[in-house]
């Protein structure tokens, strides 16, 4: 299942993959949790 998920306090949205068994709500609060070995830092150059 793919789901667009606001920030909150913020106008960011990511754009998120769950397993189709998961099945949320609209406005349903959300937790992301990314392991810090799938995380690529960014320079300055980078951006």
């Amino acid at each position: 299942m793919d789901y667009q998920v606001q920030v909150e306090g913020s106008d960011l949205i990511l754009c998120v993959a769950a397993p189709p068994s998961l099945r949320l709500q609209p406005g349903q609060a959300v937790s992301l949790v990314v392991a810090p070995a799938a995380c690529v830092p960014l320079t300055e150059g980078d951006m």
